[in-house]
């Protein structure tokens, strides 16, 4: 009779113990992930410590320093570059840190081949126009009193 209670007792440990296991809760154990925002800026992505700031049907990324800001950097790309190239070949966080400068880089009329200047007068914007408006703009969103501009 004991030969049968102990294995009636190890089949009913078993089942509990099967249950159990397959009751547990996986949350508890593994750190909750918390997702980071992707930022897309003239269809790319980029670094979250950047902002993207559309003007004019066209997207700027920015780097804003955590120091005072002195000036803005504005950098232009070539054919075929893009900002987010241009924001890596000249280091625009290392710019921006060093230099106390908002660094931005707007994307051109043609997405692929580079910055083509358009400063007719039957274009509604020419890139000069674009560019100060860009400058106007940068000043009061990101409260610049200076007149200092890079190129």
């Amino acid at each position: 009779m004991n030969k049968h209670i102990s294995a009636f007792m190890i089949l009913i440990i078993s089942i509990l113990v099967s249950l159990l296991a397959g009751c547990s809760d996986d949350s508890s154990t593994k750190p909750t992930e918390i997702a980071k925002e992707v930022i897309q800026c003239s269809e790319v992505t980029i670094p979250d410590d950047m902002d993207c700031m559309p003007w004019d049907n066209r997207d700027i990324t920015v780097y804003a320093p955590s120091l005072p800001i002195k000036g803005i950097a504005i950098l232009l790309h070539g054919a075929p570059m893009t900002p987010k190239k241009v924001n890596t070949i000249f280091n625009a966080k290392l710019l921006g840190d060093t230099q106390s400068l908002l660094v931005a880089t707007p994307q051109g009329i043609n997405r692929f081949w580079g910055w083509d200047s358009v400063n007719d007068t039957e274009n509604k914007l020419g890139d000069v126009n674009f560019l100060s408006s860009v400058i106007d703009q940068l000043k009061i969103e990101y409260n610049i009193t200076s007149d200092i501009v890079y190129f």
